[in-house]
């Protein structure tokens, strides 16, 4: 388990979803699913053009099944979560020992220039 923390931005992207389901699931992919380093050979996930080492993004696919949303993945599936480790002072901050920052949160037109 991750244990995610979320950047003022990335607060910003999830709001502007308006999607209440779908928010629900990106905040418990993040918290659930996220690892650092991005797994290697999954096409879901990778690193950051230009940042690779330091900055990953992950499609909005589960690798589990959430009960009670009435939600097609296809549409969880159009965003994607740009996040890094913490640094330390995040970490000891965060109350809760997050070791990933969730940076953003983009819908796929926005997403596609930052993959690497």
């Amino acid at each position: 388990m991750s244990r995610a923390t979320w950047s003022d931005m990335a607060y910003v992207d999830l709001e502007e979803i308006g999607n209440t389901a779908i928010q629900r699931r990106l905040l418990a992919l993040a918290e659930d699913e996220l690892i650092f380093p991005p797994r290697e050979r999954n096409a879901d996930e990778g690193w950051v053009k230009g940042h690779e080492g330091a900055k990953a993004w992950r499609r909005a696919i589960s690798q589990k099944r959430f009960c009670g949303d009435f939600l097609d993945d296809d549409e969880l599936a159009n965003y994607y979560i740009v996040y890094q480790r913490t640094t330390d002072k995040e970490y000891r901050q965060s109350g809760v020992h997050a070791t990933i920052m969730v940076i953003r949160v983009l819908h796929v037109s926005l997403f596609e220039g930052i993959r690497g």
